[in-house]
């Protein structure tokens, strides 16, 4: 799978982050992962998918369809690091179809100010490592 999960803030955050080809299978493995940790987690369940390391998607505005609006009642913010403006425009209109309003930011550092800004109750947060 080319894409990490894990817990910038435990049951509060979620990083995920994107790399090499990503494809509909993994767009839909990601989004099921996402959402069950989500629905595991503490309300509001904020949500951080970098997608910088991202060479190349596969991802048709079928499989945003397909996804539905398919939103659990925890989440929170959900904010993508999308460096690149084509892959920034691509996204914001998947998220749209899928009933997401997304924030965008060409860096994490610029993503985890923003979280903390709009919600107080955060900690901390450090840049995770990329791999």
């Amino acid at each position: 799978m080319p894409y990490q999960v894990s817990w910038l803030v435990e049951d509060r955050v979620l990083y995920f982050e994107l790399y090499g080809t990503f494809n509909n299978t993994d767009f839909h493995a990601m989004m099921t992962e996402g959402r069950e940790l989500v629905d595991g987690g503490t309300a509001p369940v904020h949500i951080i998918t970098d997608m910088s390391a991202v060479e190349t998607t596969e991802i048709g505005m079928e499989d945003f369809k397909r996804r539905g609006r398919d939103r659990s009642p925890k989440l929170g913010l959900s904010v993508n690091v999308t460096p690149r403006r084509a892959e920034r425009f691509v996204s914001s209109i998947g998220a749209r179809i899928m009933g997401f309003n997304p924030r965008h930011f060409a860096t994490v550092e610029k993503a985890i100010e923003f979280l903390q800004r709009m919600d107080t109750s955060l900690p901390d947060m450090d840049v995770p490592a990329r791999r």
